[in-house]
């Protein structure tokens, strides 16, 4: 390619490398995926890249390994498996990918309200660093962050419509698709779509178009069943069908919250929650999303579309909190409504080029302070207790592990383990007891040669030969079978 091609084609995309390097460098800095950290040790992201890739060794979701989270989490992980087997780097760079496209439908959204593209690259950059620098970021990973374009791009849609008054059945459709692979990744996240298709009808009621009103509630039905029997048929292919309705859809219902059982309870439950997300976030962007929120009540649309937009960040809060759990990272996706800042801004920019590259450094520093999890930057695997125990482990053919009483930290991915037992960690699910009774018979049935644990046990027939006092305060207990021992 000659030089004049390749200038080209750096000046048409210059927007996209640009969000590109600044996902990039933040991710870099605040997710516990990148290569700068030695492993996400998050429970969540283990049990996720663990499935992922039982998944393309055979194993099947629910049925052959137990966790309850949505299977297009697992896709995504064991994709990024595909890509490197031995660390989570392949997810870091479908990371990259995922939020390039986040920002990209970001710059369309505030390009809806503002022609100043030096607007941009300003607020982008900031409204990145935001996002992954709230405690509501969690490690990195996340399905929250996962989501995160694909409630860009309806939320973009659906703003443009009550904008521009743009809209047809292929961006139903479409809307539709992401919807189906969103209730099938998390499915307290829908609450956007549900305000977004009853909105749209009662829009289409105003306007006396009926038939419109009909037809895209169920184009958007259709897309949305496309992904839905995708997974169906892979499920039924591998006689897992039950498993995956029973756990994903039955457990994460009934038995995966703590609502009270009156309505008042409910109320209680999901406002605590809530307001906990809120009060515990960062106090600038705290700031910044109740600014959010009078710039909607400013923006330039008709006053129902603003009771439109103030209701569907309602819903999506409910829909978020509605098990009542207080997980920090439930919030994160509310934080999209920060995009609308630049529609109705506090100053102009006339002139930034003396002042960008200043503007950089300090968003750079800022980024690397307030990054909930720096302190791990730079450390080595060697120092981390989850390869300290594979050292040992993998002096061992063959061996099998468990990870007993708690979430997995990284020993199944330090390891390079498979495993062999469908409860193989412990999940959010308290409520669950088959999970401990089965770990308590892998045990007594001598199927396991080496458990890990968090509290000091008299575990019959196995000998500890290991204690690792953890940076976050926990002690790591190794046992090995009596068996396996040499």
């Amino acid at each position: 390619m000659k030089k004049a091609q390749i200038y080209s084609y750096i000046k048409r995309n210059i927007d996209i490398i640009f969000l590109f390097t600044v996902s990039l460098v933040v991710l870099g800095i605040t997710s516990k995926n990148s290569p700068l950290y030695p492993l996400n040790d998050w429970g969540d992201a283990n049990s996720f890249f663990t499935i992922g890739k039982g998944m393309f060794n055979g194993l099947i979701p629910y049925r052959d390994l137990f966790d309850h989270k949505g299977p297009v989490l697992y896709l995504i992980y064991g994709l990024g498996y595909l890509i490197t087997n031995k660390s989570f780097l392949g997810v870091f760079l479908l990371e990259l990918i995922f939020f390039t496209v986040f920002l990209c439908y970001a710059k369309k959204m505030v390009l809806l309200f503002t022609s100043d593209k030096k607007a941009l690259y300003f607020f982008l950059p900031i409204f990145a660093v935001l996002l992954c620098t709230i405690p509501a970021f969690a490690h990195g990973g996340s399905a929250e962050e996962f989501m995160l374009p694909l409630l860009m791009i309806s939320l973009y849609h659906f703003v443009n419509f009550l904008k521009n008054d743009i809209i047809n059945k292929k961006i139903i459709l479409t809307d539709g698709i992401i919807f189906g692979i969103v209730f099938l990744t998390k499915f307290t996240l829908c609450g956007l779509w549900v305000a977004y298709m009853l909105f749209l009808f009662m829009e289409m009621l105003i306007r006396k178009q009926a038939k419109e009103g009909i037809i895209y509630p169920l184009v958007f039905i259709g897309g949305a069943l496309i992904p839905f029997i995708g997974f169906s048929i892979y499920f039924v292919i591998h006689n897992a069908f039950y498993d995956f309705i029973y756990t994903y859809f039955y457990l994460n219902i009934f038995s995966y919250g703590q609502l009270g059982s009156s309505i008042l309870g409910k109320i209680t439950a999901i406002g605590k929650a809530i307001t906990f997300n809120l009060i515990a976030s960062n106090f600038i962007v705290l700031l910044m999303f109740l600014y959010s929120l009078i710039v909607l009540i400013k923006i330039a649309l008709k006053k129902r579309y603003k009771v439109y937009l103030f209701n569907t960040l309602l819903l999506m809060a409910l829909f978020m909190f509605f098990g009542g759990q207080l997980h920090i990272y439930y919030s994160l996706n509310l934080y999209i409504f920060l995009v609308f800042i630049p529609a109705y801004p506090i100053l102009k920019l006339k002139s930034i080029n003396y002042i960008y590259p200043c503007f950089i450094v300090a968003l750079l520093i800022y980024t690397y302070h307030n990054a909930n999890y720096s302190k791990m930057i730079g450390l080595k695997k060697s120092e981390m207790v989850q390869y300290k125990f594979a050292n040992i482990i993998n002096g061992y053919d063959d061996a099998t592990i468990l990870t007993y009483g708690f979430i997995d930290t990284g020993f199944y991915l330090a390891t390079n383990k498979i495993p062999k037992q469908k409860y193989f960690t412990m999940t959010n699910i308290e409520s669950l007891e088959e999970s401990q009774d089965e770990q308590n018979r892998y045990i007594a049935d001598k199927e396991i040669d080496f458990i890990i644990c968090l509290n000091k046990e008299n575990i019959a027939d196995y000998v500890l030969i290991e204690t690792i006092h953890h940076d976050d305060a926990r002690f790591y207990y190794l046992y090995i079978k009596k068996e396996t021992l040499r």
